[in-house]
């Protein structure tokens, strides 16, 4: 592309690429995988034009889908950093474009190259199931998770839900347990596609996949912290006095029921409960030793009995 006529070059060997790609079948993702898989990522992250990175997308997932030997394929996927350039793919920006007519509203011009993308991140995992050990990988698909585009989101919660429905969940929660990893922006994406109430598959929906991939990954304590924080999943379990505030709630094993004539047992009310509390948080023997009026008094007696002295 560097060379004169470069650009042009380029956007001819990739129309060939996906007609072939079209036509063609095992063969044609062979030869690719033997020869040309590296330069199609690249093209894929690298490009300046989006059509032609949507292009790369397309033939790199016919490849993936119709690749006969997952061995070579395997190879070939490591050797060309493919679950790199599905994150940077797959991760989103704020950048608006106008349509090359000039004409109309500004729209994502990556859009495009996502949807291919989220397509060939399912295809991957398909086929090669180890590629979930690679946290770029993990970090693309929860992109998707979080992705503004309902297609993307949909997707992305779709095979996440899978991933931790089955026995690859220890897998996922081993990458996100792992020291270098964001939990922040992990609970920002989980967050985000929690919000979204539409239909997935039949009666569940975003919103119900979601919280169960949060309870999936509830043993990931730095996420769950985070989830937490953000007040996405209760910290303490549900008692009687949830109506009130928290600096009203005590412990029921702070004041022991006491017996009282005419009920055999009984508890204080919030208010004799809060009023026990407060006094016994500022000082223990405060309770015990009346009200303020009566401490006031006590303390000028002394001073009247150590000036007498």
């Amino acid at each position: 592309m560097m060379e004169d006529k470069g650009t042009e070059k380029a956007r001819l060997a990739l129309d060939l690429l996906e007609q072939r790609a079209a036509d063609g079948g095992s063969a044609f993702a062979t030869e690719v995988m033997s020869a040309g898989m590296r330069i199609l990522v690249m093209t894929m992250v690298l490009h300046p034009e989006p059509p032609m990175r949507q292009k790369s997308g397309a033939v790199l997932l016919a490849v993936v889908s119709r690749a006969p030997d997952t061995e070579q394929l395997a190879i070939a996927a490591a050797s060309s950093s493919l679950c790199a350039g599905l994150l940077r793919a797959l991760a989103e920006d704020a950048r608006q474009a106008k349509p090359e007519s000039g004409e109309g509203a500004a729209v994502d011009p990556e859009l495009g190259l996502r949807r291919v993308a989220i397509r060939l991140l399912a295809e991957t995992l398909a086929k090669l199931p180890d590629t979930l050990d690679d946290p770029a990988l993990v970090k693309a698909l929860l992109c998707a998770v979080g992705s503004s585009d309902a297609e993307v989101r949909h997707q992305g919660v779709t095979e996440a839900c899978t991933i931790a429905a089955d026995a690859r969940l220890p897998r996922l929660a081993a990458i996100c347990r792992s020291k270098d990893w964001d939990a922040a922006a992990t609970a920002k994406q989980l967050l985000s596609a929690f919000a979204d109430s539409e239909p997935l598959s039949g009666e569940t929906t975003v919103r119900r996949s979601v919280a169960g991939l949060m309870l999936a990954l509830r043993e990931v304590t730095s996420l769950r912290d985070e989830l937490a924080w953000c007040e996405a999943v209760p910290t303490t379990p549900p008692d009687n006095t949830r109506t009130y505030p928290a600096r009203l709630r005590t412990p029921p094993h702070a004041f022991p029921r006491c017996p009282r004539p005419g009920a055999e047992h009984s508890t204080p009310s919030p208010k004799t409960a809060w009023r026990r509390s407060h006094c016994l948080a500022r000082s223990p023997r405060s309770y015990a030793s009346g009200s303020p009026r009566r401490r006031r008094r006590r303390r000028r007696r002394r001073r009247r009995s150590s000036d007498a002295c």
